[in-house]
């Protein structure tokens, strides 16, 4: 697999979790966030020569921090939404410097958020019960199909 492929699965995995980790109606297992924070970061580090993901991976870090109670910051509701949206623009620099048609770009986008979608979806499947993974995975589910349809897609207007 390619260092940027790595890279991406990285950022695609920081927009869930900055998603999921504020924003989660019902509380997250003890350590989720730190261990999945630190998945996101050691896939990120493959490709962090990349300027717009300098944001994302320091938004990433500064949460692990405050998951693992390293930096004493009492309640930090914006460093999620921060690094998702961080992560989402460099995910969207890398799918437009991939390609000039419209549907590459899609599909790389989506691959990415699918992967991210799916790793966040196995973290949780280590700390919690199947049973109460039902719509995370149904999310996982929907997402992987939209990636591999807007692939075809891609493949079909290429050719």
């Amino acid at each position: 697999m390619r260092r940027d492929t790595l890279h991406a699965f990285g950022l695609g995995l920081m927009v869930w979790l900055g998603w999921l980790i504020p924003f989660h109606r019902l509380p997250l297992p003890e350590h989720y966030a730190a261990t999945a924070l630190a998945l996101a970061l050691l896939l990120a580090a493959f490709g962090a020569h990349r300027a717009a993901s300098v944001f994302a991976i320091g938004a990433a870090l500064a949460l692990l921090g405050v998951a693992l109670g390293v930096v004493p910051v009492l309640h930090a509701p914006w460093l999620g939404p921060l690094m998702l949206i961080a992560a989402l623009g460099a995910l969207l620099r890398m799918a437009f410097a991939a390609s000039t048609a419209i549907s590459v770009r899609v599909a790389r986008l989506l691959r990415d958020l699918a992967a991210g979608c799916v790793l966040a979806v196995s973290m949780l499947a280590l700390f919690l019960p199947l049973a109460r993974l039902r719509m995370p995975i149904f999310t996982a589910f929907a997402m992987l199909a939209a990636a591999l349809i807007a692939r075809a897609l891609a493949r079909s207007a290429s050719r």
